[in-house]
């Protein structure tokens, strides 16, 4: 897609509420913090705090599955054809 998303102003943004299953993944907020800890190292050792930190992030149960939960079943006002998105 290329260009800006074009809404409605009187529409609001759908969001969705509801519960879904979780899967496996990384946060986001950590894989923000690696990529802080090694662009502020880039041209030096890292310390071992950053070390330290590094070692502590890995995968876990955090991340949705986007693939058990389809865009279209949050939107239920959208309709896609079956195996799509609004996207």
């Amino acid at each position: 897609m290329a260009g800006p998303l074009l809404w409605p102003a009187d529409e609001p943004w759908p969001v969705c509420t509801a519960t879904h299953t979780k899967g496996r993944g990384h946060l986001l907020s950590e894989v923000r913090l690696k990529r802080r800890i090694h662009a502020e190292a880039q041209g030096r050792d890292l310390t071992e705090e950053e070390l330290r930190v590094l070692r502590g992030i890995g995968r876990g149960n955090h991340a949705p599955t986007s693939a058990r939960t389809p865009l279209c079943r949050c939107l239920p006002s959208r309709s896609c054809t079956h195996g799509t998105s609004l996207i």
